[in-house]
């Protein structure tokens, strides 16, 4: 700026001072800077236009020292009245920069008002020196806008700091006052831009235009503002706030692009080094991309703001929470902690911090040293006292722990409410007493502070955001609440195995959900979300999971072992060994944990060889922490579903061989080192399992009556327990006796959802139908229980009855397409293809308008069932329009066309929108069906051999996966003189 002339040295120096000044605030470290700037500001106050900026710069930081000198005040105070009355306009408004950036960086709200009002104060002086009247008031707002062509550069930056002023939200009518002060500045943007000064004070006008648009969450006109700026001027201020705003809106790609905008501008530019590391921590996964950028962001920061530890603790902070615990990253991390310590030795929060992150390394030694080391530094700070609580919890010193929470709980009055205090008694809940009841309410609890806390926050600042919404924590939180995922036995036929997971899953599953939302390059997150719907049975769910996960890292071994579970639980072992072996290629150490190993048993035992299997899981039995989870040397605690999955496994194949006492002794081991966990059931089942082996069946059914009512795993036990009587006795009356235990123990609609699929799995549909209705009268609000009403009168031959229900249902639930679809099927099997077409033309009004992805699938399905209507129709002997109805629109072409013209649109729609390889595989399918009835539909109708082949080669197009054409389609083309095409498509003539 020198070089350009834009500005002097002692306009320079006066800023540096400022920074210098602000960073000594605040931290205690920083008080032996205050000096440097007192002694910088006392030199400048005797220059010229600096008098007033830098007496008013004096007495702020005066006040602020340890120790304030009331004679310099004195002094200081009567040199600020005096040249308060001969200021120049622009000496006035550089104090009353002063005051904002002073009232911004106040530690409490009072002195925050005080210095805006003293801000106020100087630019209203302002105003009525150079403008010659108060343009602060509504009357005077049409005299002021009609003269804005005539604006001085000093007008128009009075006015922007104004406006900066009015919007800052400390007052309740600060939205009224912000917008007001923003039209001030409405036509003050524009105009010539020679002088750099102007053009200077126009895109500050355009910033803060900005900045009021994304406080009232109008982000579309804030971007628009941030947008103008940059095309005036590429101007780094804008870019950066561009960056930020379109972080907020989760458009990362955009905010990478203009971040290298950024940087190719100014390579040293501080704030576009750090975003840029955010950036590409929140959305890749490349840890080594990563880390070359986190390391040459560090070289930045020591060569140009290796003063500023608060710089370096804010950076650690949000980047550890960002770094899904990978040891390289959080290492670099403890290296900016320590920079930040060594600047402020005695700062009790950037040891805490530095304690934190030795935990996301498992250092627990190290890390209770640390946060020990807080305590004697400042014995009032509680995150150290909740920091040393939860290592003694992690160490397994729960005594410890309980009495230092005792404390912590008689003060709590006292102290500020956090979610550390309810989340460390949920652990001690769970790991001291097995309370499974209180552990959730403490999660809760500590969930429902945490978000409120978050709901607050209404900070511009990303960093701090990210801080502050601590991923970190709210997936320790879901692994917490995941704890209590009942096992689901994937192999049996329970109708409801996954119908009510208990609301402590639920909660697991939201928190994972909204990180992965957050922050969608997580794979951690994304893994242990597939994780939990893998345990709770929902396939489909996680297999979508696990593809994006490895779509963000196709390197995550633990992806591929997760896939390979998923493809195991499916029954495709062949997928399984090859995903089992990419896991094993990208990281050879995952063949030291249990899932690796049980899903290598697994895959032995099913190519017949039980020996080989034997020797994986007895290898498995000696890994660290599978039986004693604190024997493991870097204290990762392996999960309790995978342990007790190594012990079952292990009992199963030395089943398989015969040695059913060792079988009986690994179970009777597992049972007691795992009882009152969720896995409990996993292994009674087992036992009971192996008690049938050997023709004891009463034994087996006497184990899972031993289950108390109150246990957790009760209704899972009462479903196995009926699957067993059904499978080994074929004893339909005691299978459903057990689902009718369950009712009189809980009456609710769950407990006669259940009863009805078992009484349809027995094929008795009269008892279904009523236990299906108790249960839609208990919860009237749940359609998919009116759906299987439906299906169950149905089953019955009473149509109907059926189609009254159906009819009656959808009035109560007109926007339930699974409903209509079902009415219009039954017409259809009724031959009532006039009231079939009916039902589906009024779901389809009106076609195609919707923009939603889902409706338009909808639709898709809905005309292809109406197509089917048609098809059925023509093939039927009487006239299904007999009323004159629809005669017009009836073509079943007609329906297919319009299918296939919404399904592309669906295509479009999930490619887009970057959708997982399986939903797009998916709609390829559906888009290929569709041209495939196409093209059959053409041949039948005669003489329409080219449309045909081109609808089969858009199938063909959309699903090259394809084996074999249409036999209709291929006789035809045998037929006609398409008998090339028909060969080459077939690879043979």
């Amino acid at each position: 700026m020198l070089a350009k002339g834009l500005c002097d040295s002692n306009s320079i120096n006066w800023w540096r001072a400022l920074a210098v000044g602000f960073m000594s605030i605040g931290s205690s470290g920083g008080r032996r800077r205050l000096g440097e700037a007192l002694r910088e500001f006392n030199f400048l106050k005797l220059k010229h236009g600096l008098e007033l900026p830098s007496a008013v710069a004096l007495v702020f930081f005066h006040k602020s020292a340890e120790r304030v000198d009331h004679e310099e005040l004195d002094i200081l105070w009567k040199l600020v009245a005096k040249e308060n009355e001969r200021a120049s306009g622009a000496s006035l408004l550089l104090s009353a920069q002063f005051h904002l950036y002073s009232g911004i960086h106040a530690g409490d709200r009072d002195l925050a008002c005080e210095q805006f009002e003293l801000s106020r104060s100087l630019i209203r002086k302002v105003a009525y020196s150079v403008g010659g009247h108060n343009w602060f008031h509504k009357t005077s707002l049409q005299v002021v806008q009609a003269d804005q062509s005539t604006l001085s550069a000093i007008q128009k930056q009075a006015r922007v700091l104004w406006a900066w002023v009015e919007i800052l939200p400390l007052a309740d009518s600060w939205q009224e006052r912000g917008l007001e002060a923003l039209r001030h500045i409405d036509g003050a943007a524009g105009g010539s831009t020679s002088n750099a000064d102007t053009l200077a004070w126009d895109l500050e006008g355009l910033l803060v235009r900005a900045r009021y648009y994304e406080l009232v969450k109008q982000h579309a006109r804030a971007l628009d503002c941030l947008n103008q700026a940059v095309a005036l001027r590429s101007w780094e201020p804008a870019l950066l706030e561009k960056t930020k705003l379109l972080i907020s809106q989760g458009d990362w790609d955009q905010a990478a692009d203009t971040t290298q905008r950024i940087l190719q501008q100014n390579e040293r530019s501080m704030d576009g080094l750090r975003l840029n590391v955010l950036i590409h921590m929140v959305q890749k996964t490349d840890g080594q991309a990563t880390e070359e950028r986190l390391l040459l962001m560090i070289k930045s920061m020591e060569r140009y703001e290796g003063s500023n530890a608060a710089l370096f603790f804010n950076t650690a902070q949000t980047l550890s929470r960002l770094s899904s615990r990978k040891a390289e990253i959080v290492k670099l991390t403890i290296g900016l902690c320590k920079k930040a310590i060594e600047l402020e030795p005695c700062a009790a929060a950037y040891l805490v911090e530095l304690a934190r992150e030795k935990v996301m390394l498992y250092d627990y030694e190290g890390a209770m040293q640390t946060y020990r080391k807080a305590g004697r530094s400042d014995e009032s700070h509680i995150p150290a006292l909740y920091g040393t609580i939860y290592i003694h919890i992690m160490l397994g010193e729960l005594d410890d722990a309980e009495q230092q929470l005792d404390f912590l709980e008689a003060i709590s009055e006292s102290i500020e409410q956090s979610s550390q205090l309810p989340y460390l008694k949920a652990l001690l809940a769970w790991r001291h007493r097995r309370d499974a009841a209180e552990h959730v309410r403490f999660l809760q609890q500590a969930e429902q502070t945490h978000l409120k806390f978050l709901d607050k926050q209404s900070t511009p600042k990303i960093f701090t955001r990210f801080a502050k919404l601590d991923p970190d924590f709210l997936i320790a939180l879901s692994e917490e609440y995941l704890l209590h995922v009942q096992f689901v036995d994937l192999t049996t036929s329970s109708q409801s195995s996954s119908i009510n997971q208990n609301s402590a899953v639920r909660h697991g599953i939201d928190i994972l959900t909204r990180v992965s939302e957050e922050l969608p390059g997580h794979v951690g997150a994304h893994l242990l979300l597939g994780r939990a719907q893998l345990a709770l049975g929902e396939l489909n769910a996680a297999t979508v999971t696990v593809s994006t996960a490895l779509d963000c890292d196709s390197r995550s071994a633990s992806g591929h072992l997760l896939s390979s579970q998923l493809a195991l639980a499916k029954s495709n072992h062949r997928a399984a060994a090859i995903a089992l072996d990419q896991a094993a290629a990208c990281d050879f150490e995952i063949r030291r944990t249990p899932a690796y190993a049980l899903v290598k048993a697994k895959l032995c035992s099913f190519k017949g060889d039980p020996g080989e299997a034997l020797k994986i899981l007895q290898d498995a039995m000696q890994f660290p922490g599978l039986r004693d989870e604190r024997a493991t040397g870097t204290l990762i605690a392996v999960p309790v579903v995978e342990r007790v999955a190594v012990f079952v496994e292990l009992a199963e194949v030395l089943s398989e061989l015969s040695r059913v006492e060792e079988a009986a002794n690994v179970l009777a081991e597992a049972q007691e080192r795992f009882q009152g966990t969720s896995e409990e059931i996993r292994i009674l089942m087992s036992s009971s399992m192996l008690a049938i082996k050997r023709d004891e069946f009463e034994t087996a059914l006497h184990m899972l009556d031993a289950v108390p009512h109150s246990s957790p795993v009760y209704s899972h036990v009462q479903e196995f327990k009926a699957n067993l009587h059904l499978s080994i006795r074929h004893d339909k009356h005691s299978f459903v006796q057990c689902y009718r235990d369950l009712v009189d123990l809980s009456k609710n609609a769950h407990s006669y959802e259940r009863l009805g699929a078992a009484y349809l799995h027995i094929q008795a549909p009269e008892p279904a139908v009523a236990a299906y209705e108790q249960a839609h009268r208990l919860n009237p609000e749940d359609s998919s229980l009116a759906m299987k009403i439906g299906h169950a009168l149905v089953s019955t031959h009473d149509y109907l009855k059926a189609t009254d229900y159906y009819v009656t249902a959808l009035q109560a639930h007109a926007d339930n397409i699974g409903l209509r679809h079902d009415l219009a099927r039954l017409f259809m099997k009724l031959e009532k293809y006039g009231n079939a077409t009916q039902v589906l033309l009024y779901a389809l009004e009106p076609v195609g308008l919707s923009s939603e992805v889902n409706k338009i699938a909808q639709d898709v399905q809905s005309l292809l069932l109406l197509a089917q209507v048609y098809a059925c129709a023509d093939r039927g002997t009487k006239d299904i329009f007999e009323d004159g109805m629809f005669v017009a629109e009836h073509s079943v072409s007609g329906a297919l066309l319009k299918a296939r013209d919404l399904q592309r649109i669906v295509l479009e729609k999930v490619q887009s929108a970057l959708e997982s390889t399986e939903i797009i595989c998916k709609e390829k399918r559906i888009m290929a069906e569709i041209c495939c009835k196409l093209a059959t539909c053409y041949l039948n109708e005669g003489k329409m051999d080219d449309k045909a082949m081109a609808a089969y080669e858009e199938a063909l197009k959309a699903d090259n996966v394809r084996e074999t054409p249409p036999l209709d389609w291929i006789k035809s083309c045998l037929r006609r003189p398409m008998k090339a095409a028909c060969c080459k498509s077939l690879d043979f003539g």
